[in-house]
């Protein structure tokens, strides 16, 4: 019999676990961000060093104290990711600007402890939007953050999920100080135009 509850709480601990993570993986409602801009085309340079395609070491069975740690490279996947989220912050109806995506850091983590399984990912880029007029760029953004989800199921489709949000969430990071930019861009150049006059 008691082996049989502490079977039923094994289970429902893994299946709240579950529910809870993919619960973090749906999107947030957000105002959205639009400026007037139009894309000509989006550049994305990958600036990190040690980059790999091996998978994180994830063990069937864990023992607090292990620990493992990739920089994936960018796959196709993500830099499709990368143009479309960008695409979602401009209206297309301004003046044409090319958009150069640095990518500076980003990880995937693996750290099992006595508490659970920890997932981390973390992702720093810098976005350079350039329209010919200013010099180096019109204006530079950053986006960064992480993520850490503590589970007792860590798998490799769930932490490149948690990535490709952590994708998203850093671009809308980046774009929130676009408006502002524009803003002050538009504000010199009516100054300027009344000096003319």
């Amino acid at each position: 019999m008691k082996k049989s509850l502490l079977l039923v709480f094994v289970l429902l601990f893994v299946t709240g676990c579950a529910s809870t993570k993919q619960k973090f993986l749906v999107d947030e409602d957000v105002d959205p961000i639009v400026s007037d801009l139009k894309i000509k085309s989006i550049f994305i340079h990958d600036n990190r060093k040690g980059v790999s395609d091996r998978k994180l070491n994830l063990p069937t069975f864990s023992w607090p104290g292990q620990h493992d740690q990739v920089k994936p490279r960018l796959t196709d996947e993500h830099e499709t990711l990368i143009k479309t989220e960008i695409n979602k912050y401009l209206s297309q109806n301004g003046p044409d600007v090319e958009i150069i995506v640095y990518i500076e850091d980003g990880t995937k983590e693996f750290n099992a402890t006595w508490a659970g399984e920890k997932e981390t990912v973390e992702l720093s880029l810098k976005i350079d939007i350039h329209d010919g007029l200013h010099v180096p760029y019109l204006c530079s953004l950053t986006g960064n953050g992480f993520y850490t989800v503590t589970s007792w199921d860590a798998s490799h489709d769930y932490i490149e999920k948690l990535y490709q949000k952590l994708i998203k969430s850093s671009i809308r990071k980046a774009f929130e100080n676009l408006p502002e930019y524009v803003k002050e861009i538009e504000k010199q150049k009516s100054i300027q135009n009344i000096k003319t006059i």
